[in-house]
């Protein structure tokens, strides 16, 4: 089968926000890359909406791959509608796009060859679930098909939170994942002893695939998924919030999430730029947050906060 890639350049903060928008358009599946075009990218397209340097060298992209039933043209305009709309309230950077002609391959499954089995932290792998790998003692396991859902785990927005709900006592502790995603900060949770877990997300299609994800690791019990607005699904106080979502989101939701979060509290955010951490972080103080822990990998940023209101 011919294939056709699609790439939208963006910048770094808009990735989560761009690439809710293209699945909810149906894509099924999307690949995000965050290194520059490599010499053998450019001698591999066929066709070029726009010129390379025109595209600034600090974007990523986001890869969806069409298949030879789909109309590349009507699925260009879509994802730029939904580029516009999303520039309405942040900078998404160029919205350029680049598509280029495939050879033969199974790219419906190639993805799943670079999504391999990996340590987080102490004593936790994170797996896709078709794989089985080596454990050892102590080690607990969490078991994740992506699906339509952004989050395998891989990045490093995911693995800091991890590694902050490592250094938790969750044992019979609520917690709350706003923006779930894959469900995979949930079942985390759910794995390291909370009692009680809400997972909410906005997409339908991560609400569906959380759910599985939860089934897949015997949390179904502990973890319930709920599709809404951030914290409109949320109710009563917990001991644990985590979000990874993006830097305006945060700051915009510090003063209603402590709604939400119990006297003594913690509050981890993720999903920050490391360039715009002390902002994010000054307006957690500014809220009555205490900082207990700023960690940065890469070009990204978490924040471990308590709240003693």
């Amino acid at each position: 089968m011919r294939w056709t890639k699609l790439k939208v350049h963006i910048k770094p903060e808009a990735v989560e926000a761009v690439s809710d928008g293209v699945l909810g358009l149906g894509i099924e599946g999307i690949q995000i890359e965050d290194n520059f075009l490599s010499e053998q990218d450019r001698a591999s397209m066929f066709v070029d909406y726009t010129d390379d340097e025109l595209i600034p060298l600090d974007e990523y992209r986001i890869v969806v791959y069409l298949d030879e039933t789909m109309d590349v043209d009507q699925v260009n305009r879509d994802i730029d509608k939904e580029v516009q709309r999303i520039r309405e309230y942040m900078d998404v950077g160029s919205g350029s796009v680049t598509i280029e002609l495939m050879p033969d391959e199974d790219y419906e499954n190639k993805w799943k060859e670079y999504y391999q089995p990996f340590r987080v932290g102490d004593h936790m792998i994170i797996t896709p679930i078709w794989e089985t790998p080596e454990v050892e003692k102590d080690d607990v396991l969490i078991k994740i098909n992506p699906g339509m859902a952004f989050g395998s785990g891989t990045h490093e927005t995911t693995s800091m939170c991890v590694e902050m709900l490592q250094s938790i006592n969750l044992a019979d502790k609520t917690m709350v994942d706003i923006g779930t995603g894959s469900g995979i900060l949930g079942i985390v949770g759910a794995k390291l002893g909370a009692q009680q877990v809400v997972a909410v997300d906005i997409d339908p299609n991560a609400v569906t695939v959380a759910k599985e994800n939860a089934v897949s690791n015997d949390v179904s019990e502990i973890m319930v998924v709920k599709e809404g607005d951030l914290l409109d699904q949320v109710t009563g106080r917990s001991e644990v919030v985590v979000a990874n979502i993006l830097a305006d989101v945060i700051m915009a939701i510090s003063e209603p999430v402590k709604q939400v979060i119990a006297k003594g509290g913690i509050f981890i955010s993720s999903g920050i730029l490391a360039s715009r951490a002390q902002e994010v972080k000054a307006v957690l103080v500014e809220a009555g947050y205490e900082i207990l822990d700023v960690v940065i990998k890469g070009e990204w940023a978490a924040i471990k906060a308590t709240l003693n209101e």
